[in-house]
């Protein structure tokens, strides 16, 4: 009974884990619910902790167990339900174009840079896509400004 309730709250935690914290992604695989199940139930050290803090009535502590006994289950090499993240900006070497284009100036870095940042910090998720968001607007403002630039330098040039 205590394995089938540790894998539904497991199933359940891992649709609240999927976000890029520490770098660490997990993913339920219901093939490897069992291993998963005997795995946090083989954790003596932190179910002992887990019952210390259900007597002691302190939620903070028993979120943090479960949390805990659910991550490192899925990240045991036998349970094998955890990956690294890829971070945001990581770019394909199949990608084409400059690295560093000419209208990407310096606040387009520190808009970069921010995000990067908030990534690796482990910020709420939305404050990450917001960042995100006004990093390539941003972007994207600029890269229409120098084109408007260099069709305007065209046309001048055409017309004298």
């Amino acid at each position: 009974m205590l394995l089938t309730e540790c894998a539904l709250l497991a199933h359940n935690s891992f649709k609240q884990l999927r976000q890029c914290v520490n770098n660490l992604v997990l993913r339920w695989q219901h093939e490897k619910a069992d291993v998963h199940a005997r795995h946090i139930s083989e954790n003596m050290e932190l179910l002992a902790q887990f019952d210390e803090a259900e007597r002691a009535g302190d939620v903070d502590k028993l979120a943090f167990c479960v949390r805990s006994l659910i991550v490192q289950a899925a990240s045991s090499r036998a349970v094998g339900m955890s990956a690294q993240a890829r971070c945001v900006f990581k770019r394909e070497r199949s990608r084409k174009g400059p690295m560093n284009p000419v209208w990407f100036d310096w606040e387009c870095w520190e808009k970069r840079k921010k995000c990067i940042e908030a990534v690796k910090r482990g910020d709420a998720k939305h404050a990450c896509r917001s960042l995100k968001k006004e990093s390539d607007s941003y972007n994207r403002r600029m890269k229409r400004r120098y084109t408007r630039h260099l069709r305007n330098l065209f046309l001048d040039r055409l017309f004298r």
